[in-house]
């Protein structure tokens, strides 16, 4: 095994079956490398032959994921970078995964979301400071938030507008807040600035 740094070879010769002095299958590599990728630290994992005395020379040459050194937020105004921090699932001097990092912003995107700020993006920048060590921005446009001017009622005859409006946890001139899971009736609709109740 070639190519690793902070993972032992030892710990990846655990999952190779092949062993010196097998017969040589194509398919048995094959699995070989499917167990290695399992081992969830490596991008890449070829491997490689050449000659020797007795018959052939396997290698497998692997490519380590990289280690996320920093992390950093840009653009945030209403969040703090210690309450951003708090919805990360990546961490600084971890492994990179894919994976937690799109979990990560989409928990960031429901910090924003419960704040009234439910268009904010978040945009992942990746900057490598080694051949093995990255520095991960988090970019974040916060746009606007979002008021709800009215609350409209339609098709209601036993009770009138002020009666619903008064048993409603959503009220007018407030941030639109129940898009995150607050909301009053699973067919509340927004048009424009308007929050449209349906019986």
């Amino acid at each position: 095994v070639t190519g690793n740094r902070r993972i032992e070879a030892s710990a990846i010769m655990t999952v190779i079956k092949l062993k010196a002095g097998d017969l040589f299958f194509e398919e048995k590599v094959d699995e070989d490398i499917k167990a290695i990728f399992a081992i969830g630290s490596f991008t890449d994992v070829k491997a490689e032959t050449s000659p020797s005395a007795k018959g052939i020379k396997l290698t497998y040459r692997v490519t380590e994921k990289p280690v996320i050194r920093d992390i950093l937020f840009d653009g945030n105004k209403a969040l703090s970078n210690d309450k951003l921090k708090e919805a990360l699932d990546v961490k600084p001097n971890s492994i990179f995964s894919q994976k937690e990092l799109l979990k990560s912003i989409v928990k960031i995107k429901k910090l924003y979301s419960d704040e009234g700020y439910s268009q904010a993006e978040i945009e992942p920048e990746k900057v490598n400071i080694s051949p093995y060590e990255i520095k991960l921005t988090l970019k974040v446009t916060e746009g606007g938030k979002i008021l709800i001017r009215t609350i409209k009622f339609e098709g209601n005859k036993a009770f009138d507008d002020s009666k619903l409006k008064g048993i409603m946890e959503t009220k007018q001139d407030w941030w639109l807040a129940w898009l995150t899971g607050a909301g009053v009736y699973k067919d509340d609709v927004l048009k424009n600035d308007m929050l449209l109740i349906t019986e």
